[in-house]
């Protein structure tokens, strides 16, 4: 009998898909069902409780746009945990968020959900990559439908800080002192020579 690749495995789950990278890379496991179903914390693995708080609630047409987008770029499998990570905190956003428009696909996101989760991402003490990454997700999906890109914002720039200009004439003193306290230093060590 001969051996069935891997992209037919007879065993996947309802929401499990092979995802063979673009890059070449090896073919990975993945699986969406937290998503479409809805996932409790204490179901998640240990190291993922850190930054889900809260249980996540089942929206299947959000959860089958995230998965066309992720089945259409095949990102490597590095790339795809970010992925998976980003998308679990837009739902947490989400449901932390019931003031704002109702989302039922990602088509729906405006710049008042791009705004609000950038602030959110900042509140919650998250980096800025996990918006960059949302906007890429929601980007691809927009190019991929529509042929524009997303009505997000790009993600703010890192704030710069600011180098304070050194001080040249201290730096001439303590370069002089350095100097002098070298040449004694070496005084010290030729008259010990001499007299030892």
């Amino acid at each position: 009998m001969p051996k069935l690749p891997p992209m037919s495995d007879p065993v996947l789950k309802p929401h499990q898909y092979w995802i063979r990278p673009a890059n070449g890379q090896a073919t990975f496991l993945a699986d969406y069902t937290e998503f479409f179903e809805g996932c409790a914390r204490e179901q998640l693995p240990l190291r993922l409780h850190r930054l889900c708080r809260s249980d996540i609630v089942a929206r299947p047409r959000l959860a089958a746009d995230f998965v066309a987008i992720m089945l259409k770029t095949a990102p490597y499998h590095g790339s795809h945990q970010n992925a998976l990570a980003t998308w679990r905190n837009v739902f947490r956003f989400l449901e932390d968020r019931t003031d704002l428009p109702h989302v039922e696909s990602i088509a729906d996101f405006n710049e008042i959900h791009g705004e609000s989760f950038k602030q959110w991402l900042f509140d919650a003490r998250l980096t800025q990559s996990g918006y960059r990454r949302f906007k890429a997700i929601v980007d691809a999906y927009f190019l991929d439908r529509f042929q524009r890109p997303s009505p997000l914002a790009a993600r703010d720039k890192d704030q710069l800080t600011d180098v304070a200009e050194p001080d040249l004439v201290a730096l001439q003193r303590l370069s002089l002192v350095l100097r002098h306290e070298a040449r004694a230093q070496i005084q010290m060590m030729s008259e010990g020579a001499a007299l030892g």
